[in-house]
């Protein structure tokens, strides 16, 4: 499952993207397998290492080096739909959760959903800890710029439609975005 994302985490050594905040957007896609015995509803997580016929794996990554090579490919991708099927879902993750939270979890919703629209998500910085509810909702408020580009940009890139899946706090923070958009008559 392709799966584009945008993040206004900032990159980290040991993980792609940490908890902490990024001034900067960053912007990819990676390719997620879902092994062939996959449970509807669950991501199958490696214990130890990663075994594509038994666990969600990363297949590939690319890393764009701005927002409009992002844009360029996601384009690209559009124009090979058909016309009436040129559609993007945006997933928004919520409370406790890590960059791969994200990830996996549009490849996961789009697998089993079936749902032919383009994957994206859009991953904000959250702490990834049960005690990290303040810092939580802080980062959420820090991120309503950087979901509001994603939108704007998926739909200048020739999204038909967007449709917006907000999770937990994610449904807050596309809320205020969505009443950003709509406050600067967008």
């Amino acid at each position: 499952i392709p799966v584009f994302f945008a993040t206004s985490r900032n990159p980290d050594l040991t993980l792609r993207y940490g908890s902490d905040r990024s001034e900067v957007t960053g912007y990819g896609q990676y390719d997620i397998s879902i092994p062939p015995n996959h449970v509807t509803g669950q991501i199958e997580w490696p214990k130890r290492t990663p075994d594509a016929l038994k666990h969600f794996v990363a297949r590939s990554e690319n890393l764009f080096s701005s927002p409009q090579e992002f844009s360029e490919k996601l384009a690209r991708e559009l124009r090979q739909k058909p016309r009436g099927e040129r559609d993007v879902t945006i997933y928004v993750h919520g409370f406790l959760n890590s960059f791969a939270d994200g990830i996996y979890r549009m490849a996961q919703l789009s697998h089993d959903f079936e749902n032919p629209d383009i994957a994206v998500h859009y991953s904000w910085p959250s702490a990834g800890h049960p005690l990290g509810y303040g810092y939580d909702r802080d980062s959420m408020l820090f991120a309503r710029d950087g979901l509001e580009t994603l939108i704007e940009t998926v739909s200048q890139a020739g999204a038909k439609d967007v449709l917006l899946v907000g999770h937990s706090m994610g449904a807050l923070l596309t809320m205020e975005s969505l009443r950003q958009l709509s406050i600067a008559g967008k």
